[in-house]
């Protein structure tokens, strides 16, 4: 089945002296409204070690536009995740960020009645994971495949294929609205 993957890491980055309870639950908040975020945008989403999100886009329930929908959410992540950076209950010295890997592919579902993370399989989960670990605070990475699926709807970078990053990964600059995600070609010629 193909999917889209969104991994998305939204730990806090924190001060050695700050409250470790206080970090973690401000950690759990933003993983909350992350969820939220891509639970709007129709991902089915589990969590991953720490404050790492995985979305799936396109299973149980798949949409033509579910590469678009996954960059979008995770820009949208991106703006929730901010916005409770700059709230006044943060504690001093702890700062909220995001970054975000987004791949699409197959993977193999296994039988009904497991967790998700125990069905799911396939090196596209992979490639999410390893996208948003290339990925630099506030930075949304996405691999070949969703490049050329959201081409036309979103706006993007080629990322230098230095150390750490993917030899082939573009990052994210914005999502252009009002745009399908699927491109159509208006100047194919008509016959008949």
């Amino acid at each position: 089945r193909t999917v889209t993957v969104a991994a998305v890491d939204v730990a806090p980055t924190a001060d050695l002296s700050c409250d470790t309870e206080a970090v973690a639950r401000i950690g759990s908040h933003a993983a909350r409204v992350a969820t939220e975020v891509l639970q709007r945008h129709g991902a089915r989403v589990e969590r991953s070690l720490g404050d790492e999100l995985v979305g799936f886009f396109g299973f149980p329930a798949a949409h033509e536009d579910d590469p678009l929908r996954a960059v979008r959410a995770v820009l949208d992540v991106r703006t929730a995740v901010h916005s409770l950076d700059v709230d006044p209950g943060p504690i001093d010295g702890v700062r909220l960020g995001s970054r975000a890997g987004v791949e699409t592919g197959d993977i193999v579902v296994a039988g009904p009645g497991a967790a998700l993370r125990d069905v799911v399989m396939g090196p596209v989960v992979s490639a999410a994971r390893r996208l948003e670990h290339a990925a630099a605070n506030d930075e949304i990475l996405i691999g070949t495949s969703t490049q050329r699926l959201v081409r036309g709807a979103v706006i993007v970078k080629p990322v230098d294929g230095g150390a750490g990053a993917p030899a082939k990964a573009w990052r994210v600059l914005e999502s252009i609205a009002r745009t399908s995600a699927i491109s159509r070609a208006k100047e194919a010629p008509m016959i008949g």
